[in-house]
């Protein structure tokens, strides 16, 4: 696969991605924690991601 096929669907993947979190900025959302990862970022999950 060449670079400019994974750009196109890179972009399609963020502007999806983008319309689902869209979808939650008014509302109230559920933040829970993993243990994975090194970072207090890395360890947060939210429902949002979830829809992702």
């Amino acid at each position: 696969m060449d670079l400019c096929k994974l750009g196109d669907i890179a972009i399609e993947a963020a502007i999806s991605a983008g319309k689902v979190i869209q979808k939650h900025l008014d509302n109230d959302v559920l933040i829970e924690n993993k243990l994975a990862g090194s970072s207090y970022a890395s360890q947060v999950v939210t429902e949002v991601d979830r829809a992702l």
